[in-house]
């Protein structure tokens, strides 16, 4: 397999990455890869699961291109040039609303929020690809998300600080973002 890739730009749902994607794709001309349209379409979401192993076989890059979708770190692998990878965050308040107005299910809403709360995307993209820079995208406009994204993307510039967990235990809100068996 043959891939190129310039810049992947992952994180939850939820988080901006496609708004982002399309907006910079306008800038510097690069082609989109969504990795959702591309399961999707070839028929691997089964029940709301993914089969990343048939997935990642099936990416094949041939030119610089922005790849765009939460299961970046599940199916590109190493062997990409990968330059940069940007993990979108958001605050899991934010996410737990948009997840109900996407009329997820509670068990999905939980998971997501979870993942997020946890870092698993940004701790799978940093074990995944060697230049990796988290943004949080909590309460800001997609233009301004789009400028933060591109600007990290060209320059070297560090990373966000989001501590999700810690905030939401500060909070006392551990019981509305996990269920706990008693």
């Amino acid at each position: 397999m043959y891939c190129v890739v310039s810049y992947v730009i992952t994180g939850s749902p939820g988080t901006g990455k496609h708004t982002v994607a399309d907006s910079i794709s306008d800038i510097i001309k690069f082609d989109i890869i969504d990795i959702n349209r591309i399961a999707r379409e070839s028929g691997l979401i089964i029940d709301g699961e993914v089969d990343t192993e048939i997935l990642a076989g099936m990416m094949d890059v041939q030119k610089p291109s922005i790849i765009v979708g939460h299961l970046a770190p599940y199916v590109i692998s190493n062997r990409c040039m990968v330059k940069k990878a940007v993990v979108l965050r958001r605050s899991p308040y934010e996410l737990y609303d948009i997840y109900k107005s996407r009329r997820y299910s509670r068990q999905k809403i939980l998971d997501n929020v979870g993942a997020e709360i946890l870092d698993i995307i940004y701790s799978d993209a940093s074990n995944t690809f060697d230049v990796v820079i988290q943004i949080d995208t909590t309460g800001n406009t997609p233009a301004h998300n789009t400028q933060r994204v591109l600007q990290a993307m060209t320059h070297d510039t560090s990373s966000d600080e989001v501590r999700w967990l810690h905030q939401i235990s500060e909070n006392g809100d551990m019981q509305r973002f996990f269920e706990f068996n008693r």
